[in-house]
């Protein structure tokens, strides 16, 4: 019976976590806006929980929750929340190897063969080692934003749902560890 319950609460998380997932897509939060010309990011201000609430995917992320109910619900913050801590881990490990990487391999080339940036400088000119240059940088922060916002989409997802949980829990008079038994996730995920 108890392998039931827990089979039917995990047939309702892994749909309503795919589309969640889909909705804070990491593509979605690298198109361009406006604020980019300012330099200035549109999350800035003194109310930035009112700037989140305001999101059009809000409402559709509260619709999926709506269909959870307790374990279930806890489960899907347990993810969220796990999500975000493996997207964050995965910037740290991409801002370390983007700039580590390739300035530890420009060292060990100059130190190992120390005439082959000024040969190549020589073959091709300046201006190819600039354009190449150029293409590797442009690599490397195009990596480091896709991470980043791949951690912003997380963050956010996570944050939508601790409020709505938050919300979900204080108007139902529920505390949020209301069951007997604790959660444990690895049953239902």
């Amino acid at each position: 019976m108890k392998e039931d319950v827990q089979k039917t609460e995990r047939d309702k998380i892994d749909p309503a976590w795919e589309q969640a997932t889909k909705l804070f897509a990491t593509p979605k939060a690298m198109r361009p806006r406006l604020s980019w010309l300012s330099g200035v990011s549109v999350d800035t201000g003194a109310d930035r929980i009112q700037r989140l609430l305001r999101q059009s995917r809000k409402r559709v992320l509260y619709d999926l929750l709506n269909g959870l109910e307790g374990a279930a619900l806890r489960c899907f913050l347990q993810r969220t929340e796990i999500n975000l801590e493996r997207a964050a881990a995965a910037l740290r490990l991409n801002l370390v190897v983007n700039i580590s990487v390739p300035v530890g391999a420009l060292v060990l080339l100059n130190q190992l063969f120390p005439a082959v940036v000024a040969n190549f400088v020589d073959d091709y000119g300046m201006g190819a080692f600039i354009n190449f240059v150029i293409c590797l940088l442009i690599l490397v922060l195009l990596s480091i934003w896709y991470s980043y916002c791949a951690v912003t989409q997380a963050r956010d997802l996570a944050h939508l749902t601790r409020l709505y949980v938050s919300r979900h829990f204080s108007t139902t008079g529920a505390h949020a560890d209301y069951d007997d038994e604790p959660l444990n996730p690895v049953e239902l995920a």
